[in-house]
């Protein structure tokens, strides 16, 4: 009997993990697209890296964090007065 409730305690204990493990990515997406809004692109991106340390292969969390990043290159060339360079960063995404 014991190691029955034994059991049951770990396979709840696993699925309690399992579940704020996606409560956190889906927690840290939402925070990072408010940062998108608000044009907060750095905050966005530690956002998404939090998500995609949840896991990795989150497509939603990758597709974000490659838009923001391509975002903020091709401003940063735009800056620099560097307009092909930044509209091939901006074809790219």
């Amino acid at each position: 009997m014991k190691g029955k409730m034994s059991i049951i305690a770990s396979l709840m204990m696993v699925l309690l993990l399992v579940g704020c493990g996606n409560s956190i990515i889906k927690k840290s997406i939402e925070q990072a697209k408010v940062a998108i809004e608000n044009k907060e692109y750095a905050k966005a991106l530690i956002s998404l890296e939090l998500a995609l340390d949840e896991d990795k292969d989150n497509k939603e969390a990758k597709n974000l964090y490659s838009i923001v990043e391509g975002y903020q290159q091709a401003k940063k060339l735009v800056d620099e007065n560097k307009i092909d360079e930044a509209k091939k960063i901006v074809d790219d995404i």
